[in-house]
């Protein structure tokens, strides 16, 4: 059965010798870009383009066309690579120079055999001449699909500066001087491949690799969710620097899968120097596909909803057609029309929740004091630190849609910026019911418990409170600190 991904939407795939179909109905330049476990491009080795149409496990058309094929078998590419982004770009001259004047681009990713596991039809573009189409990424050992849609105005070299290549525009030259030189001209798709003659073609023997070193200062993952700006700038999160270029060592495998099952879940299993980093990694990586999972969902059932109103907006257009059996037939149709998209949505949706939960349950056990909530044994052997960790849990996130779900939300110690409390009105529930002085109260409380925790996970001597409480109020809040 074939997935129709909407923007954010992901899904598992089944092989990994597959092929990537474009369809534009305009000539467009197809490329492709390899990430590490941060979503960095490490260098101009890394992006098959019409120029460099072919690396290990990975090859790209070599002009502009309306129709593409790029072939990728994902256990030839380079070590170190966990992402596989497909670039679409409109190439200058007399053509279209923006995507909303021309047709929605259709992408499908298939089996050799022709057979479809998931397409997407990337819509809402507007004045933005290049787009990051979809990327096939690596979460817990499996390989999987995810429908992105990011347009770029900039075009080529701006879409290249976002995914971290440092020659980015000086590469977005080179790509266009390639796609003006060769045939710039659209070609019909070539006939399906059967299962004898579909092989996926490599740019080197099936031994090479490439370099897993990873460098000093690799940047953050271009999808991070976006931090809100203030004054001095947005927070970056990025890993400290680091002086030692060692690639980490291999993470932990997960235990073979029963056939059609995904592997099971293993704590650590992201990339880092130390099982500290890996599992910051890891439950990053989990925020990441949680937000996406909710987004995608969200947006798919508010498109059923509108839908549904529009289909019935026409359907009942004609006075007529407002009573009777037509009336009802027709407001009966649009809404199991409508019921069947949402379940589909919620169905993918579920799947990537329980998965995320049994992930969850593994990797909570797992968690040093610092990221660990209160009642987790590893507290009870506790030891005064003698490094400061790299991030501290401040709480748990959680959707209403699945609210025995936890993921815990870390921020990057030393902090940068402060925690800002705010015991004014949330919006939740349960505030709705609290006076003004109870919420303050709580407030205060919950900074206690902040600073505990800081105490807690800072060597002797490296950290220090400073009370201003001018009014007196905290008084019995800031007992448990100044006893």
């Amino acid at each position: 059965m074939t997935a129709e991904l909407v923007r954010g939407q992901n899904h598992p795939l089944p092989r990994t010798r597959l092929e990537i179909r474009v369809s534009a109905g305009t000539p467009i330049v197809a490329g492709a870009t390899l990430g590490d476990e941060h979503g960095t491009v490490r260098g101009t080795e890394w992006v098959a383009h019409p120029g460099t149409p072919t690396l290990p496990g990975l090859e790209v058309s070599r002009q502009a066309a309306a129709d593409h094929r790029l072939a990728v078998d994902l256990e030839a590419l380079p070590q170190g690579v966990h992402r596989v982004s497909v670039l679409l770009a409109l190439p200058p001259g007399a053509g279209p120079s923006r995507f909303a004047a021309v047709a929605a681009p259709f992408v499908a990713v298939t089996g050799l055999d022709g057979t479809e596991v998931a397409t997407y039809t990337i819509t809402g573009l507007d004045a933005e001449s290049a787009v990051v189409a979809l990327e096939l990424y690596r979460r817990a050992g499996v390989w999987k699909v995810r429908a992105i849609g990011q347009g770029y105005a900039g075009g080529l070299a701006d879409m290249l500066v976002d995914q971290g290549l440092p020659q980015a525009r000086e590469l977005a030259a080179v790509v266009l001087d390639a796609v003006a030189l060769g045939a710039s001209r659209s070609v019909a798709a070539p006939p399906p491949r059967t299962a004898d003659e579909g092989r996926v073609r490599t740019g080197g023997a099936s031994g090479a690799r490439g370099s897993d070193e990873v460098p000093a200062g690799a940047a953050p993952s271009s999808e991070a969710p976006q931090q809100p700006l203030t004054d001095s700038g947005p927070v970056d999160y990025a890993h400290p620097r680091r002086k030692n270029t060692a690639p980490p060592p291999p993470p932990p495998t997960a235990p073979p899968a029963a056939p059609g099952e995904p592997a099971p879940p293993v704590a650590g299993d992201a990339t880092g120097w130390s099982m500290e980093e890996r599992l910051y990694n890891q439950v990053w990586g989990m925020f990441e596909d949680l937000a996406r999972t909710t987004a995608a969902y969200r947006s798919a059932v508010d498109f059923a909803d509108s839908r549904m109103e529009q289909e019935l907006d026409r359907a009942l257009a004609d006075p007529r057609s407002r009573i009777g059996s037509t009336g009802d037939l027709a407001r009966q149709e649009a809404a199991t029309r409508r019921e069947q998209l949402v379940d589909r949505a919620r169905e993918a949706f579920d799947r990537d929740v329980a998965h995320l939960t049994a992930e969850s349950e593994v990797v909570e056990p797992a968690l040093p004091a610092a990221y660990a909530r209160w009642d987790n044994p590893v507290w009870h052997a506790y030891r005064v630190p003698m490094e400061i960790p790299m991030a501290l849990r401040v709480g748990d996130l959680r959707l209403p849609e699945r609210p025995e779900l936890r993921i815990p939300m870390l921020v990057r110690l030393p902090l940068e910026r402060g925690l800002w409390i705010d015991s004014g009105r949330s919006g939740s529930e349960a505030a709705a019911f609290m006076d003004a002085e109870q919420v303050r109260r709580l407030a205060g409380e919950t900074a206690v418990a902040l600073a505990a925790r800081l105490l807690a996970v800072y060597p002797a001597h490296e950290f220090a409170v400073h009370v201003v409480d001018p009014a007196g109020t905290a008084a019995g809040a800031l007992a448990p600190l100044t006893r």
